[in-house]
């Protein structure tokens, strides 16, 4: 019968259930006096009924293992009835089956520790782009109940996104990935900031890159000269810089020629609550890009005075 339902996989059901029941009964008509034998007979067919069904393409299964009718039993019978209910489970759910299992019902009438053993969460879950069909607003809102509500379980969770944002804002650690191979790890604080090159540097967010010459700790660049997040080696290389680090205010220096920390507002780009500044800071450097509050930004051809919070990576 099993060979020629397994041949008929189009006429099979996509979901059966199937109701556990008659196990004490067979007991009883065998002759056994601990009718925990039935339900311990019945119980070693499970596994084995649902590996047919998925060797015969039936994709759900449905096993009604107790009601709360069985609740009513003697209590020796009950308490052996639910361990070898407890057993069942973790067997099916066994990382080699390979099956996904949810458990069903009032866990809690079953008392605390067959509710433990019982209630399956997942030791690892995968999100893969979990928000990526979302508008935005949504999006932020689903993304900070999903992060609550896994954080809350202690549910340690994978998630695979390109919005790089979202990653940082997430994530416990950030790992990025090029050609199949991790650039940099570490907390989002720390990739960010200390990127292990440039092209994690600029996959995670704008940069501003500066010639410099390292010298005792700090880096002379065209903006003046600027502390470090990481030692380097003296001599020459290039300082990265986030476009929110630097702070263009309104020079009141009157000179004409080109001198450090000092540049001339090329352009601007609206965002909202924040501004884009595009700035020639002169010489051979290419203009920079400053991001700052959007209220009161100085208007193009404005000659500015630009700060730096905090120090640079020297990149090489």
């Amino acid at each position: 019968m099993r060979k020629e339902l397994a041949q008929a996989r189009s006429q099979l059901p996509r979901h059966i259930a199937v109701l556990c029941d008659g196990n004490r009964r067979w007991a009883r008509d065998a002759g056994f006096d601990d009718v925990s034998y039935g339900y311990r007979k019945g119980a070693a067919k499970i596994a084995e009924m649902l590996r047919w069904c998925q060797a015969a393409g039936i994709e759900l299964t449905t096993v009604y293992l107790l009601s709360t009718e069985n609740l009513q039993r003697d209590p020796d019978e009950l308490s052996a009835l639910i361990e070898i209910i407890t057993d069942v489970v973790e067997e099916i759910c066994a990382p080699a089956n390979r099956w996904s299992v949810r458990t069903v019902g009032d866990l809690e009438l079953l008392g605390e520790e067959p509710a433990r053993r019982l209630r399956r969460q997942p030791t690892l879950m995968l999100l893969d782009e979990p928000f990526s069909a979302l508008d935005t607003g949504l999006r932020a809102a689903t993304r900070k109940a999903v992060t609550k509500v896994l954080t809350d379980a202690g549910v340690t969770t994978l998630l695979v996104t390109h919005d790089q944002g979202e990653a940082l804002s997430v994530a416990d650690q950030v790992a990025v990935m090029r050609a199949g191979r991790f650039t940099c790890v570490g907390t989002p604080h720390q990739v960010y900031r200390r990127p292990a090159d440039r092209f994690t540097a600029e996959f995670l967010g704008d940069c501003v890159f500066l010639a410099c010459t390292v010298q005792s700790g700090t880096a002379e660049t065209a903006l003046g000269r600027i502390g470090l997040t990481a030692p380097a080696a003296d001599g020459p290389g290039t300082l990265m810089l986030r476009p929110e680090q630097l702070v263009a205010t309104e020079s009141t220096d009157a000179a004409s020629g080109p001198e450090p920390g000092i540049g001339t507002v090329l352009g601007t780009e609206f965002l909202g609550h924040d501004v884009l500044l595009t700035i020639d800071i002169g010489g051979d450097t290419a203009p920079i890009t400053v991001r700052q509050h959007s209220i009161d930004p100085p208007d193009v051809h404005t000659k500015v005075d630009i700060s730096v919070l905090g120090g640079g990576l020297v990149l090489r």
